[in-house]
């Protein structure tokens, strides 16, 4: 994240960007990094996800990711996961849906129109299937395809191949994250 976070900081928005065929080269983006267990794309540890900087519902990928950044830094920690320990322990998805329930309760008390007060936090939200799921809902609303969701979802194909060669079509196989920029773009900005 740190070697990246400046690539794509001063892109220009196309006009109307989800429109078939609108070059997405110089939009503004934010490459996400996730760090994986065994060798992935071009022979590194990571997958890299090119997402749009801000999002359609107006989510601030790249403001958010770069506060996440500077906390880090100020914990000592420059390199490593960004979602861990001060000793560089990769956090567990579990660990952070303590701190979701906890908003998502203060956001139910505080404004009732985003998270009924019907709503069992703890039994509806989590890290592990919540925001997938919501994601996917939304790209398909926007029109975008399953082939997109795979191309968003691949580095998950790599990491269950557990080193052996994972098992992708012949478009996907040949595929890389900088190739795929303006398919993980799209998905990411109708979000």
């Amino acid at each position: 994240m740190w070697k990246h976070i400046d690539i794509g900081k001063d892109g220009v928005l196309p006009p109307d960007p989800m429109k078939k065929n609108v070059s997405l080269e110089g939009a503004p983006h934010i490459i996400v990094t996730l760090l994986g267990e065994v060798k992935g794309e071009l022979g590194t540890r990571h997958h890299q996800l090119a997402l749009a900087s801000v999002t359609t519902s107006g989510i601030k990928l790249r403001w958010w990711m770069e506060r996440l950044l500077e906390v880090r830094e100020r914990e000592g920690s420059t390199s490593g996961p960004v979602f861990g320990d001060t000793d560089g322990r990769v956090g567990l998805i579990s660990e952070y849906d303590g701190i979701l329930h906890s908003m998502l309760r203060k956001l139910q008390l505080e404004h009732p129109n985003l998270v009924a007060a019907t709503d069992e936090v703890e039994v509806n939200y989590s890290f592990f299937e919540s925001f997938r799921r919501t994601a996917e809902g939304r790209a398909r609303g926007a029109g975008l395809d399953g082939t997109v969701q795979d191309a968003m979802n691949r580095w998950r194909k790599i990491e269950q191949a557990k080193g052996r060669r994972p098992r992708f079509n012949m478009v996907d196989h040949y595929s890389h994250a900088r190739d795929l920029m303006p398919v993980t773009w799209r998905y990411s900005f109708v979000q």
